[in-house]
C-alpha cells in the first residue's frame, strides 16, 4: 500500500507514506528520498496496509502478526497498537468523521476500534475466508460497514446492532 500526503504545511510538498518490512518510510515525491521511517521498536512483523482518517490525525497500519498499530501524523509517532486479530490484516478503513477504524484480517473477522478510546468496540464475523476489503458507508447512527472476502461474498454490516443486513455472491 501507498498513501499519497499532501506536506505542503510542513514545507515538504506532496509526500509518500509505503511500507517498507516492518516500518512505514515517508518519502518527499519532489527529492525522491527519504523524510522519516516510522518503526515500533516492539514489532518484527511486516506492515500488511495502511489507510489513513479523512482529516489527517491518523495513519493506520496493519500487520502480519494481527495487530493494528495508530500512528499520529502530526509527530509521525506511534499512539498505540491494537492486539485482537489471531492472524494477518488484509485491510483498514477509517470511518469518514476518522472515530472508528475497521480492521479485516485472514483470522475472517472484522474488528471496529473506537480511535478516541484506543480500544476494540466490537467484532463481526460471519466470512468464512479472509476479510480482503472494509469501507464504511455513510448512514443512521454509527452507520454501515461493507467487507469483501475470499469467500466470494460481500456483506453489508448494520454498526449499531452489530449484525449483517445483506449478503451479496
Amino acid at each position: 500500500d501507498v498513501l499519497w500526503i499532501d506536506g505542503s504545511g510542513s514545507g515538504g510538498g506532496t509526500l509518500a507514506l509505503s511500507a517498507s518490512l516492518d516500518a512505514l518510510t515517508l518519502w518527499n515525491l519532489r527529492t525522491g528520498s527519504a523524510v522519516a521511517t516510522m518503526r515500533d521498536a516492539d514489532n518484527e512483523a511486516e506492515v500488511s496496509s495502511l489507510a489513513a482518517d479523512a482529516s489527517g490525525r491518523l495513519i493506520a497500519s496493519g500487520y502480519h502478526d494481527g495487530k493494528v498499530r495508530l500512528w499520529d501524523r502530526a509527530s509521525w509517532t506511534l499512539r498505540v497498537a491494537l492486539d485482537g486479530h489471531r492472524s494477518a490484516i488484509a485491510c483498514v478503513a477509517f470511518s469518514a468523521d476518522g472515530q472508528l477504524l475497521a480492521s479485516g484480517s485472514h483470522d475472517t473477522d472484522i474488528i471496529v476500534w473506537d480511535c478516541v478510546a484506543e480500544s476494540g468496540m466490537f467484532r463481526l464475523r460471519g466470512h468464512k475466508d479472509a476479510v480482503t476489503a472494509v469501507a464504511f458507508l455513510p448512514g443512521e447512527g454509527s452507520g454501515r460497514l461493507v467487507s469483501g472476502s475470499k469467500d466470494s461474498l460481500i456483506k453489508v454490516w448494520e454498526l449499531d446492532a452489530q449484525h449483517c443486513v445483506q449478503t451479496i455472491t
